[in-house]
């Protein structure tokens, strides 16, 4: 089932349906046997559903598409996603007899690859129970873009990277390996039914609801997996729908040069202590002998908390992070982000070389 929201987008859903409508899973009928596509238009002053009701009729695909008045308290991302979600997990619960299917997710500005249904089920039928994809911009939009504002994302992306590869070097993550990704975006992502349910379906947030579904999973240890080869094209506009989304985070730094960015994006030095802690209470967890080591004091973590350490990794690890003051984020100001991802790389390179060293002493 393919969930879409979509408010006053009637210059862009018919795009988005007629991408769905291309997969080489539909074309090649090896999709689960009850396959459909819900499209839900909330509180749009313009004719998005007309549009996006007349492109679905064209692709002669199993569909819902209702044009919805969501309460205020309802009308944002998350509301609507998380609605539309939740009817594509119905219709699936109800049609499919006990089958397992999954869900996707994409929005009405982004434009999904011809591959995208083959290379979701690809990495869910490897274990994963959510699959997140890359998102690119759209070429044209993105080109118009402030200079300062692309340069500011080039810095960001280069450094992203050095720090998912540093932390699958220290603390790797079987089902998700590197190359990764650290997109978690509503423009492409997938979740088994089992693992939505499990969630408690998608949060009620009014933005970064995607983010927030992840995060959801991961603390009930559910895996994810963050898939380079899935790559979706979505706008590159500055005036987005949703407060706070995408669109609204890039005009925001675009207007303020200095604006904070993504807190993912910190000072190499607390990354690499971050996924160090990370890697050790993981074994130590596992291995059921937290009891036996010296952590809370180090992290400046109450008592309680080495009290509380049995339940699963994700939400132990979740709470840990919250509560450690060492372990504390804070965003990398974009003048440093060029010199911490060469760092970073140095880094990587010294762990090439002692793994190097480490090999030939072995032989």
């Amino acid at each position: 089932m393919i969930a879409v929201p979509a408010r006053e987008e009637a210059a862009r859903i018919g795009a988005c349906i007629r991408a769905i409508a291309r997969q080489t899973c539909i074309l090649s009928s090896c999709l689960h046997p009850l396959f459909g596509v819900v499209v839900l238009v909330n509180n749009s002053a313009d004719n998005t559903f007309a549009v996006a009701a007349e492109a679905l009729q064209d692709t002669q695909l199993p569909f819902i598409c209702l044009d919805v008045e969501l309460p205020k308290a309802q009308a944002h991302a998350g509301g609507a996603r998380g609605l539309a979600m939740d009817m594509a997990a119905d219709w699936l619960e109800e049609g499919g007899h006990g089958q397992p299917g999954f869900i996707l997710t994409t929005d009405a500005d982004s434009r999904v690859p011809s591959d995208w249904m083959g290379l979701t089920q690809r990495a869910l039928a490897c274990g994963a129970g959510a699959v997140a994809g890359r998102v690119r911009l759209d070429d044209d939009e993105e080109h118009h873009l402030p200079a300062d504002l692309k340069l500011r994302r080039c810095h960001e992306q280069l450094y992203e990277q050095v720090l998912l590869e540093l932390s699958a070097r220290i603390d790797p993550v079987p089902h998700d390996p590197w190359p990764n990704h650290g997109t978690a975006s509503g423009a492409s992502l997938a979740v088994t039914l089992a693992a939505y349910r499990a969630a408690g379906g998608l949060p009620d947030v009014p933005c970064g609801e995607d983010r927030a579904l992840v995060d959801a999973l991961r603390a009930r240890d559910i895996p994810v997996r963050h898939a380079s080869e899935i790559v979706v094209t979505t706008s590159a506009r500055l005036a987005g729908r949703a407060k706070g989304g995408f669109a609204d985070t890039m005009r925001r730094r675009s207007e303020v040069r200095d604006s904070p960015g993504d807190d993912a994006l910190e000072p190499l030095a607390n990354a690499v202590r971050r996924y160090a802690w990370r890697r050790r209470l993981r074994k130590w967890h596992a291995g059921g002998t937290l009891g036996e080591r010296v952590w809370a004091q180090p992290l400046r973590l109450p008592a309680t908390v080495e009290e509380q350490a049995r339940e699963g990794f994700g939400a132990f690890w979740r709470r840990i992070e919250a509560a450690s003051p060492i372990l504390a984020k804070a965003p990398l100001h974009r003048d440093l982000l060029a010199a911490h991802a060469a760092a970073g790389r140095r880094f990587l390179d010294g762990l090439d070389d002692v793994y190097s060293r480490s090999s030939k002493a072995s032989r």
